[in-house]
Parts: C-alpha cells; structure tokens; sequence
C-alpha cells in the first residue's frame, strides 16, 4: 500500500473515530501489506490512555528547555570575551528602566537569549518575582520581562522547566 493511500486510510479511520461512526472493527494497514481487523474499542481505550499519560508528562516535567544551540546563537555576548555587547549597549539594546539594573548583565543577558527564541521560551509580559527582593525583572520596550537578578534565574528555570536530573 502506497503512502498517500496509507494516509488517506488512516484519516478517514481517525475521522470516524471522532465523529462516533463507523463500524466497530475497520481494517487496519500493517508494515508487511496485510490488513487486519482493528478492534475500535480497544484503540479508543489505548488513545484515552495515551492521553491521559501525555497530559500527566507534560504537567509534571513542564516545557522542554530549548537547545543550547538555539540558546548560543541568541545569546548577545561580552564584548570583552568575542562578543558585541558592552554592558551599555545591551541596556540600550533592551530598552528598560536602568535605576533598578545591576552591574551584572549575566541574568539581562540570558533572559534576552530566551526572549529571542520568542514562543513558549519566551518570559512573558508580567512582572518576575521569585527573590528576596519582590521583584526581579524590568520590562523592555518590547514588552517582555528580563530578569536582571541572577539569583532569581535558579527558581525561575525550576519552575519553568522543572528541577534538573542529576546523575553521575
């Protein structure tokens, strides 16, 4: 059975699926050519199964962290060390409220690499508050929050992503 007929097969199975029709046994396509009857009951318990089950991986581990590759790429580096960014620039670049910034950029820094990634990786557009101090990030002037406390990044990532799995 060629690909486009597979698809074609299986679409028309999962639209009877959803819509409640259809026979309770239809003819299920097999690697090796031969069709065999699939038992819907059954199928409609494995998919509740396998939902429930995602659901539970997703709720609990929370969002995959994004690549290092994708977090190096967005990330504006030293000046000092190869990069483009003095301190300055990059405060101009993100254009906050530079009365509450520190003299360490590294926090700035990593919340503009995740913001660049944009999506679900993204801070978002409320205030951070995770430290000690009651707040922890400044907007720019594109309305995302950057941390600018390096110690608030520890629970933040915690939260966000889940703790890390450490093993020797």
């Amino acid at each position: 059975m060629n690909q486009e007929r597979l698809w074609l097969r299986t679409s028309k199975m999962a639209v009877s699926l959803l819509s409640g029709s259809g026979d309770s046994t239809l003819l299920s396509p097999v690697y090796n050519g031969v069709l065999k009857p699939l038992n819907i009951t059954k199928f409609k318990a494995c998919i509740n199964v396998f939902v429930v089950l995602l659901m539970a991986t997703t709720c609990s581990f929370g969002e995959q962290i994004p690549p290092f590759a994708k977090l190096k790429s967005n990330y504006p580096g030293y000046a000092h060390y190869g990069g483009v960014y003095n301190n300055h620039h990059l405060i101009d670049t993100i254009g906050c409220n530079t009365s509450l910034l520190l003299h360490d950029t590294s926090a700035l820094r990593l919340s503009f690499s995740f913001n660049k990634i944009g999506g679900v990786h993204s801070l978002g557009k409320e205030l951070i508050r995770l430290s000690k101090y009651g707040r922890d990030s400044v907007v720019g002037t594109d309305g995302f929050q950057y941390i600018y406390h390096p110690i608030a990044y520890g629970p933040y990532l915690a939260d966000k992503y889940g703790y890390p799995n450490v093993s020797k």
